[in-house]
């Protein structure tokens, strides 16, 4: 179930022991894990039941499940054949003792299919009340109350559908017996719409049952009239009855008590009565899902979910459809009124497992004093919540300000955020911090804002500033602030760390304290948000892997489809896995939120460019022409940049970029790099000749720009025989020049330190002796941690290659063996290290261990390199029996370099060759 679940991403091993066997050591759990597969492989007698090395997947060419079925559908836009799939609630009736990871892991799987099923009926109702198909649409709007029986918003939606239907009386008893069912369950009548509507129609039923222009139906006698009435009584009440105990029955099977966790509290927006507070609808959401989240057993609703999923008003019904919806057994919905300066405060708190209301929970107090408030609400809260849970000593957790224009900014900006739209999320970051200079989050969501889209404004300190500020702050705060803010701080102790040993030990806290909040908070989707940019942005070993980062970012958009931020990733990881139709989907799905921050503009040009029968129409073309340098710049080179596409996209918008002549913004703000931007990409596509003319100016000097190490493509040109010998000797000849120490900036290398591997390629090996000379004596010399870890690596990459190019591969492979995966993941020179290690072990007859190497490396090379790692990758995959995974490697190459230069075709015909083999079998 759970690699099903998983799909093609997998899932990794060590995330299977925590679910599985979550008090087992690593070294037992490893044990456990592999009994297990062997036995699954043994007992299904399928030897290739499992893909992957690091991360596990099944082989959905020897074993489907209907997961991957619903899912597909969905990534399709196919609901019918989506809802066709799902039968039943998710591992419904299924347990395990003593894991309480897991368990979690299914409650939040069953609530998300559950809900996404919904959708997806919903969408198909619409659909065909749209189409005038009303009988078909009720029927529609039956199976989504099989799911939601509570469901205020099917069952009007079922009982319109009747009636469009001509079957008015049908959908009187539907709404009647949906009515029962309410005071059943909950106590409560059925909402005032649901009851208008009942009212209305049976009122122009009653007025309808004698036609215009027909006789007056005959008397019938005294006895008779008793009959008919006595008659239709008992039949409504059949129907009624039926249809009642046929929802109950449904309701008993699609709420099991696994769903329901009653320590789990969903707070619901506030029913705002004065305009000028509307702020605090979303606002008190914000304010106390902090102040209630881990008081005792108590964890809260993440923000974003609940805003998200909230339908109705602030009643008893709407609020027991939220809690059944979000999982929740305790539900808090209320209302925020103002009478003469006055401001009420006033909750209701109710309990789905006992069925329990705690109503007119009520604070007042002035204007100015509402965040107080609503945090003195919060203790009332808990108050009632201790009496029969262990919450101990009632606190009072902050949101992090005392101050009320501070605490209006922060939630004006939050909301901004939420929905994507940066430049307004500062604008108000920057204003809550103007007035009060302690406020840590708003210091700490300045600084992730401002990570992404930097800022030219005087009136922005860097980044590092609002990262420290916030980490100095960070007390008081509720559980998952505090924890998101003390990964931050393991990230600056890595940064300022002087001790490879303790930059090592924070870049691995760093990510393990997200992956502990993920635990911690399975159904918020900032919190996965924030471990899928830690895995997407962190190198080998920690990350780079494509897969679990997406993983990450679906987690948060499966949770909110509306949280804007979890989407900046997703298309171009989408396809570096070479998945287009993937990456289109995320497009659309960006766009839908219809976004106006700085985004949406390439993400528009990006989903036209994705799409192929818009990709060249004259109104591309003319968005093209009219795109901003940055417009141009995320979507050709940051979204678009992997794309093995036969237009080459990327390749197009770069192009546009340098007629331009624009400049782009942040770290890439030099119009001197818009060259170099498209020789990178060129280079990738296989036209090295022409990306040496198009960037020749920055390959021959590169201190013309100081930004000229990012996207670098003279090592690949250099090794690939394109850059002048004469010049690459000069280039890489500058690590030994005496006095000057090696620059290790905060990302890459300076191009002169990347030449080892074109001194290998020619047999230089006194070049390369001299190197590692060099680089032990900066190791010596470095005073910072990344200097002295990158300085340690070249060394020991030096005696690999020196090995290798005397021709002892042996000694070679030992040597990069030997290479701690720790030493790469400051910088970006390890791949090519890994690429020859891989293949040393395919030469030698080990293509499984080559493979795993690949699967974990070859991601964080945008060079033609990187196409040779896929290449490598077939050939073992092929070489292994992976069918599948041979031929999507091997149409990848031929995709990516079908209009290469003439000296890489011989690769592209390797390919199609490999291809023409694997689907003749």
């Amino acid at each position: 179930a759970l690699l099903a679940a998983a799909g093609h991403r997998g899932i990794s091993r060590d995330k299977l022991i925590a679910y599985l066997w979550p008090e087992t050591d690593a070294e037992h759990g490893r044990g456990l894990l592999k009994q297990a597969c062997y036995a699954l492989r043994r007992d299904l007698q399928t030897p290739e039941l499992f893909l992957g090395s690091i991360e596990l997947r099944l082989n959905t060419t020897v074993i489907s499940s209907d997961l991957e079925s619903f899912a597909v559908a969905l990534e399709k836009n196919d609901p019918i054949q989506a809802v066709s799939v799902y039968r039943a609630p998710f591992l419904d009736g299924f347990y395990l003792n003593g894991c309480g990871e897991f368990e979690r892991w299914v409650e939040i799987e069953r609530a998300r299919l559950a809900s996404q099923c919904r959708t997806a009926l919903d969408a198909i109702a619409v659909a065909a009340t749209e189409r005038g198909e009303h009988r078909i649409a009720a029927d529609w709007w039956r199976r989504v109350l099989q799911l939601d029986p509570l469901s205020s918003h099917a069952a009007l939606g079922l009982m319109t559908a009747l009636d469009q239907a001509g079957e008015r009386a049908e959908a009187l008893r539907c709404g009647e017996a949906y009515g029962e069912l309410v005071r059943s369950e909950l106590g409560t009548d059925p909402p005032r719409e649901l009851s208008q509507w009942i009212e209305q129609h049976r009122h122009i039923a009653a007025s309808a049952t004698i036609l215009p222009n027909q006789p007056p139906p005959a008397r019938r006698a005294p006895a008779e009239q008793r009959r008919i009435r006595v008659t239709a009584r008992l039949w409504g009440a059949a129907v009624g009855l039926a249809a009642l105990a046929g929802v109950g029955a449904l309701l008993s099977r699609s709420r099991p008590a696994a769903l329901t966790d009653p320590n789990l509290l969903a707070i619901a927006p506030f029913d705002v009565l004065d305009p000028s507070l509307q702020i605090w609808r979303e606002g008190l959401v914000d304010v106390l899902s902090r102040d209630l989240d881990g008081a005792g057993p108590l964890r809260t609703v993440p923000q974003t979910v609940g805003l998200k999923r909230w339908r109705g008003r602030a009643d008893r019904v709407s609020a027991a459809s939220f809690g059944y919806g979000t999982g929740a057994g305790l539900v808090v919905f209320g209302s925020v009124g103002k009478t003469r300066g006055t401001v009420s405060l006033r909750a209701t708190v109710l309990d789905l497992v006992t069925k329990r209301l705690e109503p007119d929970l009520e604070v007042k107090g002035d204007t100015a004093d509402i965040g107080d408030l609503a945090d003195s609400l919060g203790v009332r809260i808990l108050q009632v919540l201790g009496r029969d849970r262990p919450i101990g000593a009632v606190r009072q957790v902050s949101i992090g300000s005392r101050s009320l224009p501070a605490l209006r900014a922060f939630l004006v900006g939050e909301q901004f955020y939420r929905r994507g739209l940066w430049d307004s999320a500062l604008v108000y970051y920057d204003r809550a911090i103007a007035q009060d200079s302690t406020f840590a989050i708003a210091y700490r969501h300045m600084r992730v804002v401002l990570d992404w889209h930097p800022s030219s404004s005087p009136a922005y300190r860097p980044t590092e500033d609002y990262l420290q500020r916030s980490v100095r702050l960070n007390r008081g705060l509720s559980p998952k602030d505090s924890m998101l803010i003390a990964a931050d701080s393991f990230e600056m102790a890595a940064n300022e760390a002087t001790d490879p040993t303790d930059l090592i030990r924070f870049r691995y806290r760093n990510l393990s304290t997200l992956e502990d909040a993920a635990r911690r908070y399975p159904g918020d989707p900032e919190v996965w948000y924030e471990v899928g940019d830690g895995r997407f942005h962190s190198l080998p070993p920690l990350g780079g892997i494509p897969g679990p980062a997406l993983e990450a970012f679906d987690h948060a958009i499966a949770l909110d489809p509306g949280f804007a931020p979890a989407y900046e990733h997703t298309v171009e990881l989408a396809l570096l896995l070479n998945r287009p139709d993937l990456a289109r989907t995320y497009a659309n799905a960006y766009l839908r939120l219809d976004p106006t921050d700085v985004n949406a503009p390439a993400m528009r040009l990006v989903a036209l460019l994705l799409d192929p029968e818009r990709s060249h129409t004259p109104e591309t073309a003319r968005m093209i022409g009219a795109a901003s340098a940055s417009v141009l710049y995320d979507a050709g080179m940051q979204q678009l940049g992997w794309w093995a596409d036969s237009g080459e996209a990327s390749v197009r918008l770069l192009r546009a970029l340098v007629l331009q002549g624009g400049t782009a913004t942040g770290f890439d703000a030099d119009s001197l790099m818009s060259p170099q931007y498209l020789a990178y990409q060129l280079a990738y596509r296989g036209h090295l000749h022409e990306a040496y003319v198009v960037d020749r100016r920055l390959l021959v000097d590169p201190s013309a720009s100081p930004f000229s190490m990012y996207f670098d493509p003279f090592p690949s040109l250099s090794l690939l025989g394109v850059i002048p010998d004469s010049l690459a000797a000069r280039t890489f000849g500058r690590a030994f020049e005496r006095g000057k120490a090696w620059p290790m900036p905060l990302y890459g290398n300076a191009r002169e330190l990347r030449g080892l591997p074109w001194w290998l390629a020619r047999g230089d090996t006194a070049a390369i002796a001299r190197f590692g000379v060099r680089a032990t004596q900066e190791a010596r010399s470095q005073t910072s941690a990344r200097g002295k870890l990158r300085s340690r690596y070249f060394q020991a990459a030096a005696a690999a290659y020196l090995a290798l190019a005397r021709a002892d591969s042996a000694r070679a492979l030992r040597l990069l063996q030997a290479i701690p995966d720790t030493l790469c993941f400051e910088h970006w020179d390890c791949h090519y290290a890994k690429l020859t290690e891989a293949r040393l072990l395919h030469a030698l007859g080990q293509p499984r261990q080559a493979g795993a190497i690949l699967d974990r490396w070859i991601w964080k090379d945008h060079s033609a390199f990187f196409v040779f790692g896929v290449l490598e990758r077939g050939r073992i995959a092929e070489e292994l029996g992976e069918r599948q995974k041979a031929i999507d490697a091997y149409q990848y190459v031929a995709d990516v370099w079908r209009r290469a230069d003439a000296e890489l075709q011989a690769f592209v015909v390797e390919a199609r060759n490999g291809i023409a083999r694997l689907t003749r079998e």
